[in-house]
């Protein structure tokens, strides 16, 4: 999970068809989990993929979301419950954390899926946000490392290198001084969403992060990576 700085996000929203794609037969309804105690306000929101999808694939996504969701519920009860009974026991002011989320469905095309999730967080008068991505091939159901967006013997990590690097000395009022000597190359499993036009790289806190914000991701088209991206990705915008 990633710290992003995403605010009032509606979701979710539908990808319109475009020439020579096939828009996936799903959609989405939502869970939601309210409830507020002492200690802890929630206001959560668990996406339920539905459609004409194999039924285990779908329920294999559907469990891995929820169970994202239920982690980050579960970890902030236990962190509330500990600092109310801390802060009682010290005499101090207490507020009730806050905590919700929101899902943002990017991609929906080609057998191929792109959903992310953001969490935020209220605690001790701040607010934070975390984002996590869950990309998908529909077909086989598998987890899409980002290799596997990309022709077999390419060298992706070098061209989204030379992209990211590319991006930032083009925009260098939008990045903190010391960025690029701070960029060491991206990881091979680096995070990432797809949208219509472009390849979302994602990262750690403080590892790439433009000026007054939490998020670090930078958006590369699909056109600058066309010589080396499998068809059923550069098929979405051609």
């Amino acid at each position: 999970m990633y710290y992003c700085n995403v605010h009032n996000v509606k979701c979710p929203y539908y990808i319109k068809n475009s020439y020579r794609t096939q828009i996936n037969n799903l959609n989405v309804i939502t869970d939601e989990i309210n409830s507020e105690n002492q200690n802890i306000h929630e206001y959560l929101k668990v996406p339920v993929l539905k459609g004409a999808i194999s039924p285990k694939i779908l329920d294999n996504i559907n469990s891995n979301i929820k169970n994202d969701i239920f982690e980050f519920k579960d970890q902030l009860e236990l962190a509330a419950d500990e600092d109310a009974k801390e802060k009682k026991s010290s005499g101090s002011n207490f507020s009730p954390f806050q905590i919700s989320n929101n899902y943002i469905l990017t991609y929906n095309k080609n057998g191929l899926l792109s959903i992310s999730l953001i969490f935020q967080e209220l605690v001790n008068g701040r607010n934070s946000y975390i984002r996590t991505s869950y990309n998908y091939n529909l077909k086989t159901g598998e987890s899409m490392p980002l290799e596997s967006l990309f022709m077999t013997g390419t060298d992706y990590i070098d061209l989204l290198n030379k992209q990211i690097i590319k991006e930032i000395k083009a925009n260098p009022s939008s990045y903190s001084s010391n960025t690029l000597s701070n960029f060491k190359g991206i990881a091979k499993d680096q995070p990432y969403y797809l949208d219509n036009n472009n390849l979302n790289i994602f990262f750690g806190f403080n590892q790439i992060s433009p000026i007054n914000s939490e998020i670090s991701f930078i958006r590369i088209p699909y056109e600058n990576l066309i010589s080396i991206l499998k068809p059923d990705i550069t098929r979405s915008y051609i």
